[in-house]
């Protein structure tokens, strides 16, 4: 078990879970964009359909993964839009953010806009969970202060 994935994973199929008894939503129903397809995107997207989602976009810099996108796929990528974006949806994460009842942020800071989040549906449920400071800056900056 890796903790940036399969923790990360975890943590957001229960919080996820909780999150939706609040605003009286079904985890079949809603739709879920996932910022970010590394690591921790993969295992949260699988998890999340393992457990009855049915509606998962993952986005990437290149906007939405999708069956027919060519740029900058690898062959994950390409697994996880054939098991994922069930309405092949293509466009930025703004664009598939459009509607979405569930935001999981796992890629980097700034990726997302105040606009884009009231542009989800109703009680939106938004994780921001993508680490502000990347671990060699925070290592470097902690150095300096000793």
């Amino acid at each position: 078990m890796h903790d940036d994935q399969h923790g990360t994973a975890i943590v957001v199929l229960a919080a996820l879970k909780n999150a939706l008894k609040l605003v009286g939503k079904s985890i079949h129903e809603v739709k879920i964009v996932i910022a970010g397809a590394g690591a921790a995107g993969n295992a949260t997207a699988r998890m999340l359909t393992a457990a009855g989602a049915r509606y998962v976009v993952l986005t990437d810099r290149a906007g939405a993964l999708s069956r027919d996108r060519l740029e900058r796929m690898d062959p994950y990528k390409c697994l996880l839009a054939d098991e994922t974006n069930p309405f092949n949806e293509r466009g930025s994460l703004a664009d598939v953010l459009r509607g979405a009842d569930v935001f999981i942020g796992l890629a980097g800071p700034g990726i997302d806009s105040l606009d884009d989040i009231r542009a989800m549906g109703r009680d939106p449920i938004v994780f921001a969970m993508a680490n502000p400071i990347p671990r060699s800056s925070r290592k470097r900056s902690w150095a300096l202060r000793v």
